[in-house]
């Protein structure tokens, strides 16, 4: 790789990263890089990290240290243990950010400069002077708009966008060179993960993606009483600055405050996973932060969501797949399971591809036979990613992003109804997934959606062989292969396919009826199942004379 050009402040703070990396004792793989300086430092006597704190506790401080962007970047490594493995992602499961409130000043310029505006009561007739919470990116003041309401104004920190910006491309750069030198960390495509991470830090830092996010949430279940999202105004929004409606009730922490009995917890408790379930499934669209610090239980017995910055969409693949594996799950079928484990993941080729597949299968037996109530969704995925990570197997973001949600799912609800368990909900859903699929409707899109294709097919058909015949009837089509003592043969197998190719296409096109049409014939279709018919005539008669 060639040296690495950057602006003197970027250097700056890149050798401040490294630095610290050295410091923790986490950079011996840089002292591949082709740059000097960097190897320079790499291979300074700068370890100060005590000798009797572990790999992951050095990864941990490492990450704490460099500030909010490595923060973030561990807490959602602390998500992929199919990635980093689980002690890495127990101990980055400890990291939080705790950012200092901006002062009233910084505040107020944020808002003016993001509106246009001279003052901050031209917008607000009251505004708290005291943030009530600060976090990584942004901080949270109370206020009255105009109207009387009462609201809270989501207000970015100040110079927080260079400052991520800036530690953003530099990780683009240690990624590149971890996909170069990085020994094993390649196996699990470092450059693509920051690729991904940097996507959606950039989305954080636009709270006009999450005010949509939260217009569409609330659209997707205006009709749904049992859950509440706040009500975002967009007059008073921007790209730093967003104004939503004050959404009251107990933070799911503090539940042993309702006086409820068993069966509400229960019932609440499934109901409100079974709305997160809708998000995933139904909608392809959900909020993927589900931690109890943003889920309240309203006074009239709804949820209250919160947050809706961190959002995912889910592929139609990704759908497919963990619907097949609900499916599999309700039906206890392990062969069923095990391969949609299989297709859910980019395996290696060097791989024991058997061994790999009987260790799967023996961890879906264990599983599979316990009663519902003793089966233990979170454990089954901690182990399941394991051994995702003991193969070096990658498994799509997608796919993580919704195992991780699941497992906070559950941990959320059991704080409520600690005999809460999701697979119950599962076996109760799939028959929700199976009706959704063969719905007169779905049956209708996907039969449409096969005739477009086949339209495609139609009108490819007559091109390819008008341009089929305009070759064969010229002097120059030849069919050109080569092959010690094996051409003959293969000039008939490619004679063959072409027949029977041919023969295919030309009885889809008299099917159809395919224009120009006699007597209620396709011209196209008869030319070309004759020409099939001779061909295929002329191949028969060769083999019989080379037999002779």
């Amino acid at each position: 790789m060639t040296a690495i050009k950057t602006s003197i402040e970027s250097k700056d703070r890149l050798k401040e990263i490294i630095s610290i990396l050295v410091k923790y004792g986490i950079a011996d793989w840089l002292s591949q890089s082709k740059s000097e300086w960097i190897k320079k430092l790499v291979n300074s006597d700068k370890h100060k990290y005590s000798q009797d704190l572990s790999t992951e506790e050095r990864i941990r401080l490492a990450f704490l240290e460099l500030g909010t962007t490595f923060i973030k970047l561990g807490q959602i490594l602390s998500t992929r243990a199919d990635l980093v493995g689980e002690p890495i992602a127990n101990e980055l499961a400890k990291l939080q950010s705790s950012t200092p409130a901006d002062n009233i000043e910084q505040v107020s310029k944020r808002i003016k400069d993001e509106f246009g505006i001279n003052s901050v009561d031209e917008l607000f007739d009251d505004f708290s002077a005291e943030a009530i919470a600060s976090a990584s990116i942004a901080q949270v003041h109370t206020a009255k708009l105009k109207t009387g309401e009462s609201v809270v104004v989501k207000v970015m920190h100040d110079d927080i966008e260079r400052t991520i910006i800036a530690d953003l491309d530099i990780m683009t750069t240690l990624a590149s060179l971890a996909q170069k030198h990085g020994g094993p960390l390649k196996a699990f495509q470092p450059a693509a993960f920051i690729r991904q991470f940097k996507q959606s830090m950039l989305d954080e830092l636009d709270f006009n993606k999450e005010l949509k996010n939260i217009i569409r949430f609330t659209d997707n279940f205006e009709e749904d009483d049992r859950v509440v999202f706040p009500k975002a105004f967009t007059q008073c929004s921007g790209k730093t600055v967003l104004t939503m409606s004050f959404l009251d009730g107990v933070p799911l922490p503090e539940v042993a405050e309702l006086e409820w009995t068993p069966e509400e917890k229960t019932d609440f408790t499934e109901e409100s996973a079974d709305v997160f379930m809708e998000m995933m499934f139904r909608d392809r669209f959900y909020h993927a932060d589900p931690h109890p610090g943003n889920l309240f239980v309203r006074e009239d017995g709804s949820l209250g969501i919160i947050d809706c910055g961190m959002v995912a969409k889910v592929d139609a693949k990704t759908n497919d797949i963990l619907e097949e594996l609900i499916i599999g799950v309700a039906q206890k079928d392990t062969e069923h399971i095990r391969n949609t484990i299989l297709d859910m993941c980019s395996i290696p080729k060097d791989i024991d591809y058997d061994e790999l597949s009987s260790q799967i299968e023996e961890f879906i037996n264990k599983y599979i036979d316990l009663p519902l109530n003793e089966f233990d969704m979170s454990a089954s995925i901690e182990e399941c990613t394991s051994i995702i990570h003991q193969y070096h197997l990658i498994l799509p973001a997608s796919m993580s992003n919704l195992l991780r949600v699941v497992m906070l799912l559950e941990g959320s609800s059991r704080l409520l109804n600690p005999d809460f368990n999701i697979v119950v909900l599962f076996k109760n859903y799939h028959y929700k997934i199976i009706k959704r699929r063969y719905a007169p409707q779905a049956l209708l899109k996907r039969a449409m959606k096969n005739i477009n294709h086949w339209e495609r097919i139609v009108d490819l058909v007559p091109k390819a062989l008008e341009k089929f015949f305009r070759k064969a009837g010229s002097d120059n089509f030849e069919v050109n292969l080569e092959h010690r003592n094996l051409e003959e043969s293969v000039n008939r197998i490619v004679l063959g396919l072409l027949s029977a190719s041919l023969f295919l296409g030309s009885s889809l096109l008299w099917a159809l009826k395919v224009p120009p049409i006699v007597n209620g014939y396709s011209l196209p279709g008869i030319a070309g199942i004759i020409s099939a018919i001779y061909l295929g005539v002329s191949l028969i008669k060769s083999i019989k004379r080379s037999n002779k």
